[in-house]
């Protein structure tokens, strides 16, 4: 019969308005996102399936981001989720938020992880650059940390006269970033980009020699595997989200979380050998992930619920 989506926005006159909003739309199931860490409570005022589709903890991420008090309470709601959703499935995106959510609580068989894919047939394989380019993408927020690319330039510049950082996207912490490539002498090698069409995007990232993803958490480390289907490695810690689409020296090279040096050792050893291999075994891993497959899964859920409903 197929399946009409229509999202309502997340912000908090919504939430308030969510007993009205289900009444309006009079839905057959409703999936609440919880990529903003706030419960819906759509399950008080309903009794349609209802499927929890959960990112990551926000704990790990909201220091610096938000006030103290905030943070606080947001992480504490956190904790309700087993109580609040104890008859929903959850859908996670990977190994590390599945063991977010049993750790908090949540039934093993409650939850069912439905990868992120690609869209394969966007991403190619390009030649790389004459001299080596690192490319960061992955946005500027106090828990992406971007600060530290900026701080290895001094160090890989004495050993990569010819080395350029690019830097892409925006976020609170790009004009504390440009400066302070100001104020290390580094900034006429590192070039900001600010946010970029996708064509402009995809093909920075194909010609860079490696991508560098310092996180404190994600989710989901899609921006690494689009990285891989353009055949750039990518160099990051070992975190929640990234450590689950990093194959050790094959898409890239995981470093532990805050060893600064080891990151920098990382790069300066993959530069200095750097080869046509990791191309090859970049796309090799990102070929293993699939939007359609993501689709699969979830058609296959929704319509294992919606039947379940009708019973």
């Amino acid at each position: 019969q197929g399946i009409m989506v229509d999202r309502i926005p997340g912000n908090i006159i919504s939430h308030i308005l969510v007993p009205f909003t289900i009444h309006k739309y009079a839905p057959d199931i409703i999936i609440d996102d919880m990529g903003h860490a706030v419960p819906w409570g759509s399950v008080w005022f309903t009794k349609k399936p209802v499927i929890v589709n959960f990112l990551h903890l926000h704990k790990r991420s909201l220091r610096g981001q938000i006030n103290f008090f905030l943070a606080y309470v947001i992480s504490g709601l956190e904790k309700f989720y087993p109580l609040m959703y104890r008859d929903c499935t959850f859908v996670t995106i990977s190994d590390s938020s599945l063991l977010d959510l049993i750790r908090i609580g949540v039934r093993r068989k409650q939850i069912v992880n439905i990868l992120l894919g690609v869209e394969l047939e966007k991403f190619y394989v390009s030649p790389k650059s004459p001299s080596p380019v690192i490319v960061y993408f992955a946005g500027f927020r106090k828990y992406k940390r971007p600060e530290e690319v900026v701080k290895l330039m001094p160090s890989l510049i004495k050993m990569f006269p010819e080395i350029k950082l690019i830097m892409l996207g925006s976020g609170p912490l790009l004009k504390n970033i440009v400066e302070l490539s100001k104020k290390l002498s580094v900034e006429q090698y590192v070039e900001f980009k600010g946010k970029v069409q996708e064509s402009e995007l995809l093909k920075i990232v194909s010609k860079a020699w490696v991508n560098i993803h310092t996180s404190k958490t994600e989710g989901f480390g899609l921006s690494i595997l689009e990285a891989s289907a353009l055949g750039t490695p990518t160099i990051a810690y070992s975190v929640p989200g990234v450590k689950d689409v990093i194959e050790q020296n094959r898409n890239g090279i995981l470093v532990e979380s805050g060893e600064i040096n080891k990151l920098k050792n990382a790069i300066i050893s993959l530069l200095k050998n750097y080869s046509g291999y990791w191309q090859r075994e970049c796309k090799i891993v990102s070929d293993e992930y699939s939007w359609n497959h993501t689709v699969k899964k979830w058609d296959q859920l929704l319509k294992s619920k919606l039947k379940s409903s009708d019973e």
